[in-house]
């Protein structure tokens, strides 16, 4: 979870990713801290902010449910964000290197931790976003379903309602550029076979979440 001091700490309260120094200097540090043994575990210096070279905002990062794995975006002067990864004991992975701006958009952990789903580009696409998922086991990076340009009123995500179902099989998630139209849609994906089932359609369209039967609750 991310609160408003900056950190964001893992589920079971054990370890806490956090920036060091000014919103603006130039000797920041990303660091991950083992609370327990008050130790630092990994990390990684950046220059944050504009003029500068990178900048990383911990927001968006996400611990997985099992607290083995935190995974968040950097992004650099040219609108390109690197998705990182790291495990509990401070061992680091780039898993998706310079993408375009939207790479750390919806960023959500499976229940089982395998997978991480999250919203960007896809490859050789400067304007077409899709559901992306990165398999940890497989370590694989995988293109699941592409939602059209950003541009397109219907094909507009919202990020926050990337949710995954209790067997991390699908995800459910909400599109439309103005939630007061009745063009909203509520989507389910099967990240296996990459099949995109419609749910509903209509105004305001959000996800509260699932059952433990598998099935999905709307308000």
């Amino acid at each position: 979870r991310y609160d408003e001091s900056g950190v964001a700490l893992s589920p079971d309260l054990t370890r806490a990713l956090y920036i060091t120094g000014s919103t603006l200097g130039v000797d920041n540090q990303l660091v991950l801290w083992d609370i327990g043994a008050e130790k630092e575990l990994w990390s990684q210096k950046f220059l944050a902010g504009p003029p500068y070279e990178q900048f990383v905002d911990l927001a968006p990062s996400v611990w997985s449910k099992d607290s083995s794995f935190v995974a968040f975006p950097i992004s650099a002067n040219d609108y390109r964000t690197s998705l990182y990864i790291v495990d509990r004991d401070g061992i680091q992975q780039e898993v998706r290197p310079g993408a375009k701006e939207s790479a750390s958009r919806g960023l959500n952990w499976s229940p089982d931790g395998r997978y991480l789903a999250f919203v960007s580009y896809v490859t050789n696409d400067s304007d077409t976003l899709g559901v992306i998922v990165y398999d940890r086991v497989a370590n694989q990076v995988l293109e699941i379903c592409t939602l059209g340009t950003r541009l397109s009123a219907t094909h507009n995500i919202e990020a926050g309602t990337l949710v995954w179902s209790p067997d991390s099989r699908y995800l459910v998630f909400g599109m439309g550029e103005d939630w007061a139209q009745e063009d909203n849609r509520l989507l389910l994906l099967d990240i296996f076979t990459g099949e995109v089932t419609l749910l509903k359609q209509g105004k305001l369209i959000s996800l509260i979440g699932w059952s433990t039967a598998e099935s999905w609750v709307l308000p």
